[in-house]
């Protein structure tokens, strides 16, 4: 059983922590750590906000409400936020008093953040993190209905009273139209001069910002091609084909699918490129991680130093084949 399947048996059961998964797939930590990771961006596993320890649990998208055993961890406060949102279900946030707003805020694994429109203003609610969506409005609808019957209200208090200072900001506004001295062909001629202003500003910055993202770009790809060419120079000189491509990360990560040739045997491997000027121990365990999830062998290029930690995994992973470019 490859080691993907092995974890996600394991989540099934419970949601479970680097240390657990190390032992029962008798490898160390920082490995374990690093095969989590990957397949939690894949989507396979979710990481949760919540940490028993100094370390989250990785856990099964299909079955979060898993999540509930490990409570205990939680702080005092995050746990009446907790018992809060489990009996409410739905809360408006202005509802809140400071402290629980900030605990809903970190109670993120079990609250979950709405925004609902109502009267042309948005308004944030909380739920439970199993509650469907479909059924917060059933929750919801009783604090609008006494918002309604608030402004419903307050719209009658407006009608019945017009203000004074109301009527002195007419009377003010009347006055100054009156003593205006300025004519109407002065305020045009004041506005095209502005306008012409602002035009000729907004040119110039639009010229530079061009400029500005042309050299950018054109750096950009010098250093990508120097990079990728030591790549494929490496594989023309290995005779090594490219199969696929599959992501690069700011120029300075590559990951490809590969076809060489072991004596008449054709054989499929994966490739990590990484260029970094200190290479650390987590590099390489990310990219054994994904040659194991995939189930073939590994050529891990770099450019620049290897750390100490790094240098001892290579030479513990002799499967790996680690080049220098």
């Amino acid at each position: 059983m490859s080691y993907e399947n092995q974890i996600l048996t394991l989540v099934k059961k419970s949601p479970v922590q680097p240390v657990q998964v190390a032992k029962a797939l008798n490898t160390n930590s920082l490995m374990a750590s690093a095969i989590l990771s990957e397949l939690s961006s894949k989507g396979k596993l979710k990481v949760s906000y919540l940490k028993v320890g100094s370390s989250p649990l990785y856990y099964d998208p299909e079955n979060p409400s898993q999540l509930q055993n490990f409570v205990y961890a939680l702080n005092e406060k995050e746990k009446r936020a907790y018992e809060v949102i489990l009996q409410k279900k739905v809360i408006p946030d202005d509802s809140l008093d400071p402290l629980m707003k900030v605990c809903m805020r970190q109670l993120k694994d079990f609250a979950q953040p709405i925004e609902v429109i109502f009267q042309g203003n948005v308004v944030l609610f909380w739920k439970w993190y199993l509650l469907k969506d479909e059924d917060v409005e059933s929750y919801a609808r009783p604090y609008f209905s006494n918002k309604i019957e608030q402004n419903s209200i307050l719209q009658l208090d407006k009608s019945l009273t017009k203000t004074l200072d109301e009527t002195k900001k007419e009377e003010s506004i009347k006055e100054s139209q009156n003593k205006t001295n300025i004519s109407l062909e002065e305020q045009k001629s004041i506005e095209e001069k502005s306008l012409d202003s602002v035009n000729k500003i907004e040119e110039n910055q639009a010229y530079k910002k061009t400029i500005t993202k042309k050299l950018v770009k054109k750096k950009n790809n010098s250093i990508k091609d120097l990079f990728f060419k030591k790549i494929n120079y490496y594989f023309s000189q290995k005779q090594i084909v490219i199969l696929n491509s599959i992501s690069s990360k700011r120029n300075k990560e590559y990951e490809f699918i590969l076809q060489k040739f072991d004596g008449l045997k054709e054989k499929h491997c994966y490739c990590k490129a990484v260029k970094k000027r200190k290479v650390q121990d987590i590099d390489v365990a990310l990219a054994f991680a994904n040659s194991k999830i995939k189930n073939i062998s590994l050529i891990f290029l770099y450019q620049g130093e290897l750390s100490k930690s790094a240098k001892v995994m290579l030479e513990k992973l002799p499967e790996i084949l680690g080049e220098k470019l």
